[in-house]
């Protein structure tokens, strides 16, 4: 995604008459999507830990809320100081606490949205990881019915087998 975001924005920027080296556009984008990528571990540890069927819908709340938050002012705090670190000119200029500011104002609603849609997918998709392993445990299960039923109905059949084989002999 930060290759993608760094094509786009390096695409635009050349739109608009932006000059400058075409590597810039990925050192700010990379770094960010990197740091996103590696709060997705917590995230999804807290979605399977503090899950809707363990803790219900207002533990789920009261956990989710405070990690969106957290998970918002983290990757803003930390993309803004790689960026600082990483882009030398207009962002060495104008401070880190100023590139904060704005990082928050402008991506926190961002952060926030993103994370519930992340987080919502990954609970997504464990649902239906789970109702696919529910679905072969009952074909399983089906299966081992009609073997169940299969071996009933030739214990059935056996005795009178011996009987008639029985009867035609002594007949």
């Amino acid at each position: 995604l930060g290759v993608l975001d760094g094509a786009f924005f390096l695409a635009a920027f050349r739109t608009i008459g932006v000059r400058g080296p075409a590597f810039h556009p990925w050192i700010a984008t990379v770094p960010q999507w990197t740091l996103l990528g590696l709060l997705l571990g917590p995230a999804f540890y807290l979605a399977d830990r503090f899950s809707l069927a363990r803790v219900g819908l207002r533990g789920v709340l009261l956990v989710q809320i405070p990690a969106a938050l957290a998970f918002a002012v983290i990757h803003i705090v930390a993309a803004v100081w790689v960026t600082d670190a990483l882009v030398s000119g207009p962002a060495a200029r104008s401070g880190f606490e100023r590139m904060l500011v704005e990082g928050l104002v402008r991506y926190f609603i961002f952060d926030m949205v993103m994370y519930v849609g992340l987080v919502g997918s990954y609970l997504g998709l464990e649902a239906y990881r789970r109702y696919q392993e529910r679905v072969v445990a009952a074909s399983r299960l089906e299966a081992e019915l009609a073997n169940a039923q299969l071996h009933s109905l030739r214990l059935q059949l056996n005795p009178h087998f011996l009987f008639n084989s029985l009867n035609a002999i002594s007949g």
